[in-house]
């Protein structure tokens, strides 16, 4: 599942509603992220988003989430961290 953990007050509290959801089942939560600049940067490229989306996702995503991976999309191509992602969940891949 992609999607972002928002603290909204719809919402509140989103990671706990989340975890409560799983709860009895496996649940494997990575963080996939790069810096914020590069993120807006993104955005503004892709053309079908705000400029200040980046920021306003950011301020509204919860906090203190246990992350059981994460990847850094700036540093890494999307082959990698989808290889770093598997091999994090099943071990070593051929």
């Amino acid at each position: 599942m992609d999607g972002i953990i928002v603290e909204r007050p719809e919402l509140k509290p989103h990671y706990e509603k989340v975890k409560d959801i799983f709860a009895g089942s496996p649940l494997y939560i990575v963080e996939v992220f790069c810096p914020l600049h590069i993120c807006r940067q993104r955005n503004i490229e892709r053309g079908d988003r705000s400029e200040d989306q980046s920021e306003w996702q950011n301020e509204i995503m919860a906090k203190d989430i246990q992350y059981n991976f994460a990847v850094n999309t700036h540093l890494n191509s999307p082959e990698q961290c989808a290889a770093s992602i598997l091999k994090s969940l099943f071990g070593k891949l051929e």
